[in-house]
């Protein structure tokens, strides 16, 4: 099985980053700005997320590319 294909180690703490951006930042928008969706509070919730949608898309569609038709299939624990 060949290795799966990786991104610059600061690319990845990038990706880790923006992941756990996410995660913050809606917890933040449930918990505290009681908001039912992004749209009803603040803009920058709506951005956040766009944003974060955004480079989380483009990283997978770059590995897809990368490791081919199969990779929507694979597992990450499966490497």
């Amino acid at each position: 099985m060949k290795a799966p294909y990786t991104f610059s180690p600061l690319a990845e703490a990038f990706i880790a980053f923006v992941v756990v951006l996410s995660v913050i930042a809606y917890v933040l928008e449930v918990e505290f700005a009681q908001t039912e969706h992004s749209l009803e509070d603040k803009p920058i919730w709506l951005w956040i997320e766009r944003v974060a949608a955004s480079i989380l898309t483009l990283e997978f569609l770059i590995r897809w590319k990368a490791e081919g038709k199969k990779y929507p299939k694979k597992f990450a624990w499966h490497y």
